[in-house]
């Protein structure tokens, strides 16, 4: 699911520039660029551009404007001739994921590679010892089942030795709703970036039920109240979880008045009440899904062909007023090899070897003779790297030859001269499903990233 609402994203970003709109659309990104170094009156300019507002009323809205960021913003929107006019079809996002995910898609790539990082065996020999800790979990305890490089292999066989009982149902119920958290908080990550927050609100990491985004309970002796966010209800009715709310509405009255499952004393709910949400998520995307990714494997074509797109058409990644890396800059001719070398390096070096993230942004590229030059310069940012993506691997080798035959089997979803399909169609095809069919709210997973706008 993580992957496939990303790439969608991604590829619908693009696929604007493809359309008779282009330059509407081009437009409207450089004014989210621009508004974005005037923190007081970004917000504005945003809900405004997703409620289709053209450059007229959104020029009116900042001759009115008490900050004193206006006057910044309306000089920029002048000097660069940004108009457009209004959007009457609504795009299913907000225009400032569109921006992010085409300015620095790779970043959010990154976000989701660290799902590679969950090791299923680990969790479940870490859940064991944590099962079997005592009362105390004294630090010192030299059992041979408790030790720290533990394998489950090795805890089989001690099992066995032993002769010691395991509550399997009890286990497996920890081992998914520790899952379940674990990719609650990547995915967190991920989507957190592709939304706007106030420069003075810090972004969250840790996970939280979609409901407990949405309803905050408060009970006194005679009142009990729940307090719903409008807007994040509203996402949820419209994507047809009216059922799943008032579910929602019954497990807070019953926790209110102690009839629902233990909490931590941290008021953090027990792994094994998140046990569900895998198997939930998993019945609401096998119902659901577009077909976009019909194995995991696709993600890195799909991935190349985004950033082929960008570099080859100086677009995203490769614009030159606000990409990461900005073709435009280079003093140097491109050919059809050296963009092919150019989206295997990035795949290389930031998600097949990559470090913890860092930007791909460099502001001397035109002192740079070569692609081969640019590409060591990032790879010597790489300091404590993390394991290799077995994901990526493919498409992160080097090795000319294969590297071409590659490039020649790029889907065609950012050609623009071949028959395609359109991200929008597969967007609606899912939204159309998703009315029928349960989206779990007691889920640690945001929703899809096209159901924060109203139709």
């Amino acid at each position: 699911m993580a992957w496939e609402q990303v790439l969608l994203l991604a590829i619908f970003s693009r696929q604007q520039y493809l359309f008779a709109d282009a330059q509407n659309f081009r437009n409207r990104m450089m004014l989210v660029h621009e508004a974005l170094k005037c923190k007081d009156v970004c917000g504005d300019v945003l809900k405004r551009l997703d409620q289709g507002k053209g450059s007229n009323d959104i020029l009116e809205m900042l001759f009115q404007h008490p900050s004193i960021w206006r006057k910044s913003l309306l000089h920029a929107i002048e000097e660069k001739g940004i108009a457009f006019k209004a959007d009457q079809g609504r795009c299913p996002y907000s225009y400032y994921a569109m921006y992010m995910i085409l300015r620095d898609p790779v970043r959010v790539f990154q976000s989701l590679r660290g799902l590679e990082s969950l090791s299923v065996n680990e969790r479940v020999v870490k859940t064991y010892q944590r099962l079997h800790a005592g009362p105390f979990r004294m630090p010192f305890n030299t059992s041979p089942l408790h030790a720290d490089d533990l394998t489950l292999d090795a805890l089989v066989d001690l099992l066995e030795e032993n002769g010691n009982p395991v509550k399997g149902e009890e286990l497996t119920l920890e081992v998914k709703g520790q899952l379940a958290t674990d990719i609650g908080r990547y995915l967190r990550g991920a989507f957190e970036y592709l939304t706007w927050h106030h420069p003075d609100q810090p972004l969250r990491y840790e996970p939280a039920t979609l409901f407990r985004d949405m309803c905050t309970t408060t009970r006194d002796r005679q009142t009990l109240t729940l307090s719903f966010d409008v807007t994040q209800l509203d996402n949820l009715v419209n994507l047809g979880q009216i059922e799943s709310v008032m579910a929602g509405v019954k497990s807070e009255i019953l926790n209110a008045f102690n009839h629902s499952p233990a909490v931590r004393f941290s008021g953090q709910p027990e792994n094994q009440n998140f046990a569900s949400v895998i198997d939930s998520l998993s019945d609401w995307y096998m119902t659901v899904n577009t077909g976009l990714l019909k194995k995991i494997e696709r993600v890195p074509q799909l991935i190349a062909a985004v950033l082929d797109f960008d570099l080859r058409y100086e677009i995203g990644v490769g614009d030159r007023y606000w990409g990461s890396v900005p073709l435009s800059q280079f003093r140097f001719r491109l050919i059809s090899r050296d963009y092919n070398q150019l989206v295997s390096g990035i795949i290389r070096h930031k998600l097949y070897l990559a470090a913890q993230y860092s930007d791909l942004a460099d502001v001397s590229l035109f002192t740079y003779q070569s692609v081969d030059e640019f590409l060591e310069r990032i790879a010597n940012t790489e300091d404590n790297p993390l394991p290799v993506s077995t994901l990526m691997k493919t498409w992160a080798d080097p090795e000319p030859g294969p590297m071409i035959e590659r490039f020649k089997k790029l889907p065609a979803w950012l050609k623009p001269s071949k028959q395609k399909e359109y991200a929008k169609d597969k967007i609606a095809q899912q939204r159309r499903k998703s009315q029928d069919c349960p989206y779990p709210i007691n889920s640690l997973f945001p929703l899809p990233l096209w159901a924060t706008l109203k139709e």
